[in-house]
């Protein structure tokens, strides 16, 4: 339900109706609108310690930006440390990442 009084702006309604047809969230096409909502969000709650944003619309598209963007991270956080920077790229098999429980340690 919209705040009462929302559509009665004739600037507010512009404003919602491009944002609207413009898909703002696509960085990838930057908007005013994108570049405003990111400055407010920045002053009103930007971390110092965090200087990088990360806006995604959301659904499977957000899963696969997230995953992306970590393996960037990944592959990077290895170049600076000397490493491939491929390792970021490959995710290990899970029993190679956890302990094997002690009850399972029989069964080998």
């Amino acid at each position: 339900m919209n705040p009462p009084g929302l559509f009665d702006d004739p600037t507010t309604r512009s404003e919602l109706v491009a944002a609207a047809a413009n898909k703002p969230a696509n960085a990838e096409v930057p908007t005013v609108q994108l570049a405003e909502f990111v400055t407010t969000f920045a002053r009103v709650l930007g971390d110092p310690a965090l200087p990088h944003l990360f806006f995604v619309e959301g659904g499977a598209l957000a899963v696969e930006n997230a995953l992306k963007c970590s393996f960037d991270w990944k592959s990077r956080r290895n170049e600076a440390a000397g490493r491939s920077s491929e390792l970021g790229t490959k995710v290990p098999a899970p029993e190679a990442r956890l302990p094997r429980p002690k009850r399972l340690h029989a069964l080998r």
